[in-house]
């Protein structure tokens, strides 16, 4: 079981290219992203369903798609999104504050040139703005994006030996340094933002949301496709709340985690050809949990942390949650 069949289609996708395909879920041609395949290994039954694996309506996806714009698009900026006025003059002369209410002449008129485009208000516009700021006066960031291909689409095909099926695959490089360059050169780099930076728990972000994941594919489509030697798979992450945090030094995967990432789209992807092949989309896995006269038990003597990765969860035992025993004839009054 392997990846095959790479191709680069080109830079500059936008996010509405690359989302865009005629095929369904659940048909043998549906092409499937990081983003897809971290769903459905969650809940098979709930992805085929048709719930979004990417929910467009949070203000956080929101705000990450502006400023993905700004910095890898702006000229495009226009083209996706629209900026609500602060104020409009109403039908008696008055300069009034901006209401989003439809049956207001003005505002029905703004609605109607803004279809198909993401409305934002002005303040969330000067806000972008400032987090774009941030992000250029960091050096090495400004460097990183001026000797970048951004928005890099590539895809592939998954071919399933036990079902012999061949499943389409696709990812987007939010930035390809140019492969000459001295320090950039081996990289791959994914830009983020998150409420909060801190490394310390940035390795649960990435894993919770299948950061580990996307690496690993995009990774391997992307040196499958040109056969070039790119080691480091990077993040810029800024915080998405005032000051705009950039975390400094920029974040990067080890080989391991890129090699955890792996393991667990190919056992999506395994998964998916499966329930393509038999027709049954299985609810949530039931891990270590037993399950007798068809419940599952859920026990208190164990407590446990699920990672999704190779079909094995991790147990961890309640002893090890206990802390250490204190003797209380040495506790000082």
């Amino acid at each position: 079981m392997s990846l095959k069949n790479y191709k680069i289609i080109g830079d500059n996708i936008s996010y509405e290219t690359y989302h865009r395909q005629e095929s369904k879920r659940g048909d043998k041609d549906f092409s499937m992203s990081r983003s897809e395949l971290v769903s459905l290994a969650l809940c098979p039954e709930k992805w085929i369903d048709g719930v979004p694996a990417d929910d467009d309506s949070t203000a956080a996806t929101e705000w990450g798609s502006l400023l993905d714009c700004l910095m890898t698009s702006p000229a495009r900026f226009e083209e996706l999104f629209a900026v609500c006025p602060e104020t409009y003059t109403n039908k008696k002369g008055e300069t009034v504050a901006w209401r989003n209410d439809r049956r207001i002449a003005e505002v029905a008129d703004f609605m109607e040139t803004a279809k198909g485009k993401t409305i934002i208000k002005a303040d969330v516009r000067k806000e972008a703005d400032t987090a774009v700021n941030a992000l250029r006066s960091d050096d090495t960031i400004a460097e990183l994006f001026k000797h970048s291909r951004k928005q890099v689409m590539v895809i592939g095909t998954w071919h399933d030996e036990e079902t012999d099926l061949k499943i389409p695959v696709r990812g987007l490089l939010d930035l390809v340094p140019i492969k000459t360059h001295e320090k950039f050169g081996k990289w791959l780099v994914d830009f983020k933002t998150a409420r909060n930076g801190n490394p310390a728990i940035w390795t649960r972000v990435c894993d919770d949301s299948g950061y580990d994941v996307q690496a690993a594919l995009h990774r391997d489509l992307y040196v499958g496709a040109t056969n070039e030697d790119r080691t480091d798979f990077v993040h810029v992450v800024q915080e998405n709340t005032p000051p705009y945090h950039v975390v400094s030094p920029l974040p990067s995967f080890t080989e391991e985690f890129i090699a955890y990432g792996r393991a667990k789209y190919e056992r999506a992807l395994k998964l998916y050809a499966q329930c393509l092949k038999t027709g049954d989309w299985p609810s949530y896995s039931t891990g270590d949990r037993m399950v007798i006269f068809g419940l599952q038990k859920i026990a208190p003597d164990t407590l446990w942390t699920y990672r999704q990765t190779a079909g094995q969860g991790s147990l961890t035992q309640r002893d090890a949650y206990k802390p250490e025993p204190v003797n209380v004839n040495e506790i000082t009054p």
